[in-house]
């Protein structure tokens, strides 16, 4: 019967159409080929995991080293640099002054303040009244505050008015927060002071500083028994001592008084700003179509202005060493721009 078959399927493949057995062939040949192809992918995602666990590790590793390096080269690079700047010695960049304006008819040399001027007990009392020598401000290095409006600014200049006006404990007070405001400095500032009446009257006058000075501990003393010397002139006239602050390129301007500029100096610098200078204005009880003008003055310079009153320091201070001198006539030192004859009223 085998046989039987064997001979059967022979001769049913013999009688059979090519085109049949050709399609058998194939039909087989794709049915191999599919089952083998069923195995293929187990291998290949065994291979994947392979190669992703592989690669999860080493750049991972790498990444994270480099991150680490960029950082600390970034953070040294960037403390280095505050260092420097924050260390870096300030040298002011001035001109020598050839000649002081309003000491033409200074005394001569063998004349000392002392015999002139009358000298009272001084600030002394002031220096109990700021802690520590200091504010928080003089921390920053950069910061200054003259009667309650800051500034920032390495270079400082003070204009303050000591006309005849400046009565009943207004140049008292002028001089209490002046001093506290120079004490506040750091430093690394520089500063100027120049009052204005019958003319300028500049920093330790009569023995004149023609450059800004460097806020120490020294000069900052140097002021205190300076200001206790200053005297009162009549007229109003600021555009000499203007001129002189702004000889010094300040950073930042502080302008007191109680009155109008018999000179209009304010007018002419409101007219013509400086753009590089930041001006702030202080009016001491003055009138208000005063104050509009010395608000004026202050918002072309990018400042502001601020009414100030007498305070109880100032009061005090009256109080306790009476009126300065108030000069109307020239004098050897105080109002040398004054007639020989004094002011005819």
């Amino acid at each position: 019967e085998e046989e039987e078959e064997r001979g059967g399927l022979s001769v049913w493949i013999r009688n059979s159409p090519a085109w049949l057995i050709s399609m058998l062939f194939h039909m087989a040949l794709i049915l191999i080929l599919a089952l083998l192809s069923l195995s293929v992918p187990e291998v290949r995602k065994e291979l994947s995991m392979l190669a992703n666990s592989a690669d999860e590790h080493v750049p991972l590793e790498e990444m994270e080293t480099e991150i680490d390096i960029s950082v600390e080269v970034e953070v040294e690079d960037f403390t280095e640099t505050l260092q420097t700047s924050d260390l870096e010695a300030f040298e002011p960049d001035v001109t020598a002054i050839s000649e002081t304006v309003g000491i033409q008819d200074a005394p001569p040399a063998e004349v000392s303040m002392n015999d002139a001027i009358v000298v009272g007990p001084g600030l002394d009392s002031l220096m109990a009244d700021i802690p520590g020598g200091g504010s928080e401000l003089a921390k920053m290095g950069q910061m200054t505050k003259f009667f309650g409006t800051e500034s920032s600014g390495r270079r400082i200049a003070f204009v303050v008015d000591n006309s005849n006006s400046m009565t009943q404990g207004r140049f008292e007070t002028a001089l209490i927060e002046l001093y506290k405001s120079v004490e506040q400095l750091s430093e690394n500032q520089y500063f100027y002071i120049v009052f204005y009446s019958d003319t300028a009257y500049p920093l330790f006058y009569p023995s004149t500083e023609a450059n800004m000075v460097r806020a120490t501990k020294e000069n900052k003393q140097r002021v205190h028994n300076w200001l206790a010397t200053i005297q009162m002139c009549y007229y109003t006239n600021g555009m000499e001592a203007f001129e002189l602050a702004l000889r010094q390129r300040p950073d930042v301007v502080y302008v007191l008084g109680d009155g109008a500029f018999g000179d209009r100096a304010d007018m002419k610098l409101t007219a013509n700003p400086m753009r590089h200078v930041t001006l702030h204005t202080l009016g001491m009880q003055v009138k208000p179509d005063l104050a509009k003008r010395f608000e004026a003055l202050a918002k072309a310079h990018r400042g502001t202005y601020r009414d100030v009153g007498i305070t109880d320091e100032g009061k005090a201070m009256l109080k306790r060493e009476g009126s300065r001198p108030r000069n109307t006539k020239r004098g050897p030192i105080w109002g040398v721009k004054l007639p020989v004859d004094g002011i005819k009223r």
